[in-house]
């Protein structure tokens, strides 16, 4: 249940929504004391902006492959919450509305694969313990955006601002909408879509917006909140 304290920054990004690409870090923005944002990209090509963007991409793959295959534990990384466009469920109607199954269970794995195109791809192999809504079969995979990443101080484990990352050991509540991938894979609902259980009771992530009506219920008395 113990996770990484998050670094008071957040990662610079590189975005190009037109192309699809959210690339963690791919460019380091130095901040003055009045917080202005000094560019080092001003007087730069195109085509030199592409060239260092592919670069650090094929760097951030060989980094996440280097990382998994010598089982390293993103427990050891500092968390770097990314910011998005979209604030998620806002109340627990929606957040009902989006999901499709509701469970607790024990998260007993995570894989991780970098996107050429995209921040690092998670999926968590999740045991069920308990079903709130939905027939989810016995384990589930849950596949989430973010994951460990290259950065030059030497790593980060980066996730959504409203999603974060499923860790092995962790016992928790989910709202899951269905993956395209197969009949057991799920997305948890952006924004309100995990929860921890702890021994006070649940604890909504910081960034949930009705985190006040769900923080230190039971396992129980949230899944009739949310069936």
């Amino acid at each position: 249940m113990l996770r990484t304290g998050r670094v008071p920054r957040r990662a610079s990004l590189l975005l190009m929504l037109g192309a699809g690409l959210i690339l963690g870090v791919t460019v380091t923005l130095a901040q003055t004391g009045s917080k202005t944002w000094v560019n080092p990209d001003v007087g730069r090509s195109d085509a030199e902006r592409a060239a260092t963007v592919a670069q650090l991409k094929d760097r951030n793959a060989k980094w996440v492959e280097e990382f998994v295959s010598g089982g390293r534990d993103p427990r050891q990384l500092p968390i770097v919450q990314m910011d998005t466009w979209s604030a998620g469920a806002s109340s627990l109607a929606e957040a009902r509305s989006q999901s499709t199954a509701v469970v607790s269970g024990t998260v007993l794995s995570t894989t991780y694969k970098a996107d050429p195109n995209n921040l690092t791809e998670s999926v968590a192999t999740v045991r069920v313990n308990g079903i709130g809504r939905g027939a989810p079969p016995e384990t589930i995979q849950v596949h989430q955006v973010g994951g460990p990443a290259w950065s030059p101080t030497g790593g980060e484990l980066q996730e959504l601002q409203g999603d974060p990352l499923l860790l092995p050991g962790q016992d928790v509540v989910l709202l899951l909408a269905p993956a395209s991938t197969s009949s057991d894979s799920y997305t948890t609902v952006y924004g309100a879509g995990v929860y921890w259980i702890t021994s006070s009771g649940l604890r909504a992530p910081e960034a949930n917006s009705f985190a006040s009506e769900i923080n230190g219920l039971t396992v129980e008395a949230a899944f009739a909140l949310f069936d």
